[in-house]
């Protein structure tokens, strides 16, 4: 019979290592925001526009990568509890 192993703090490790990343990549985006806002301070006509432009497209892109991130990270949890519970069921069918 094969042996069967079920790692659920993997998964919570991975769960963990993302919202990690989540957070440095929200740092960073913040920082670029900050220095487009600096940037639009001192600019006038077109090139303001551009960065106005950029500026958008920045939160934008910023506002669907969290909302991704928190749905991804939910139904990743999900899984976990899916295989946890599923763990438990298949074991009591051998008890």
């Amino acid at each position: 019979m094969a042996d069967v192993y079920l790692d659920l703090n993997g998964g919570q490790n991975d769960v963990e290592d993302l919202s990690r990343v989540h957070t440095s990549m929200n740092n960073a985006l913040d920082i670029m925001k900050s220095t487009i806002q600096q940037a639009l301070a001192n600019l006038s006509g077109d090139t303001a526009t551009a960065f106005a432009a950029a500026q958008t497209a920045i939160n934008t892109a910023s506002d669907n990568m969290n909302s991704d991130f928190i749905q991804g990270v939910q139904r990743l949890q999900e899984m976990i509890q899916t295989q946890a519970d599923h763990d438990r069921q298949g074991s009591s069918l051998f008890q």
